[in-house]
């Protein structure tokens, strides 16, 4: 009789024991991540100024990409261009980047030819603020009194 106590005992022991149960969800999560491409650029101060050597105005611009493969700056001038004024840019490239070797890069000469420039090469992801832009003029004595407006476009290309 003690023996069948003892398995009686065992069995009934095992049978109570708590046993761990595995669960298991899985649940995927599609994300869609947009391209992003953007360059703001502050407004310049406005330039009075007569004919002579170089005026500078300075403001800051801000570039967000996040695009894996190298992209670039380029800086050009919108047409109509005033006649006996020049334009020169240069940008400060944000970390990873280069700024071309040439600064400031000539996008308008006095007779109002147009050439669009790269001013920042090798831009990968980044989101940067604050960086300087400076735009170099040059009046001619040939430039007409009165305002004579120069549209810059930037533009983040590949």
């Amino acid at each position: 009789m003690r023996t069948v106590l003892l398995l009686l005992a065992l069995v009934l022991g095992s049978a109570g024991a708590p046993r761990a149960q595995t669960a298991t969800a899985e649940h995927t999560v599609t994300v869609a991540v947009a391209p992003v491409r953007l360059v703001m650029l502050d407004p310049l101060p406005p330039l009075t100024a007569g004919p002579g050597p170089r005026h500078t105005v300075t403001t800051t611009y801000a570039l967000a990409t996040n695009r894996p493969a190298p992209q670039s700056l380029v800086v050009s001038v919108d047409k109509p261009a005033p006649t006996g004024v020049s334009v020169a840019v240069s940008m400060e490239p944000p970390a990873g980047a280069q700024a071309s070797q040439e600064v400031p890069l000539q996008v308008l000469r006095p007779d109002g030819a147009v050439t669009p420039r790269t001013v920042v090469t090798g831009i990968g992801p980044v989101s940067a603020t604050g960086l300087t832009v400076s735009v170099h003029t040059t009046i001619e004595v040939e430039a007409a009194p009165g305002d004579a407006p120069v549209r810059l476009l930037v533009t983040l290309v590949d």
